[in-house]
This record gives structure tokens, sequence and C-alpha cells, in this order.
């Protein structure tokens, strides 16, 4: 669980004083669910291989493309996951080091996200 603790600093108006003000501090200090992204990638830059932590919502498919900076697809996986969460790796140690753009998607979720391999 997080919190966020923030600081509100405000000008006060002295009464009859039109050329003097005083300054507050209000702390306001507010409870944060934790939020999991179905989807998380490390390391960044990866080496040999890159692990895709998956957190869903159920067991579901997912389907895996990578494709290099210039659009050509390197690599495109199907996976079946058993469980809800889970790590699979992807074996980036062929790939020439650059930018890479990976797309995953599920019946239900589909994200986009750069990345990095050296």
């Amino acid at each position: 669980m997080k919190f966020i603790t923030l600081l509100i600093i405000s000008s006060l108006l002295l009464p009859g004083h039109f050329a003097q003000s005083g300054n507050y501090i209000t702390e306001t200090r507010f409870q944060v669910e934790d939020e999991e992204k179905p989807f998380s990638f490390y390391p960044i830059p990866a080496r040999e291989e890159l692990n895709i932590k998956y957190n869903l919502p159920e067991p579901t498919d997912i389907d895996i493309s990578i494709r290099n900076s210039i659009g050509v697809e390197m690599t495109r996986l199907n996976h079946t996951t058993t469980e809800k969460s889970g790590v699979l790796s992807i074996d980036t140690s062929k790939f020439p080091a650059g930018i890479y753009f990976i797309e995953l998607r599920s019946a239900s979720l589909k994200e986009f996200k750069k990345i990095i391999v050296i």
C-alpha cells in the first residue's frame, strides 16, 4: 500500500495589511492502492533474454510480437497461460543491439512497449 503526501503552500493576506502576507503549509496525506500493471519487462536493457512478468485477471492466450526499429518482425510467439500471473522469457541473444518494439495482446488487454537490446 502506498501513501502520497501533498504539501500545499498558500499565501494568506493578513487583514488590514495589504503589503504583508503570511505563508502557511497544509499537509494532506492519502492512501493509494497498489496497482500492478498487467505486463512488466526486465531487464531493460536486455542482453541474453527479456523477461515478461504478467498479472492478468484470468488465464488467457497472450500473443507477443517483437519488431525492430524499422518494423521488421523479429519474432512472434503465442503463449497460453495456465495461471493469472507468471513470467515468460524470450531469448534475445540473436537480436542485434538496438531498439525494439514489443506488442502484447490478450483477450482483454493490449500493450505496446519500447525495449532495448544490447
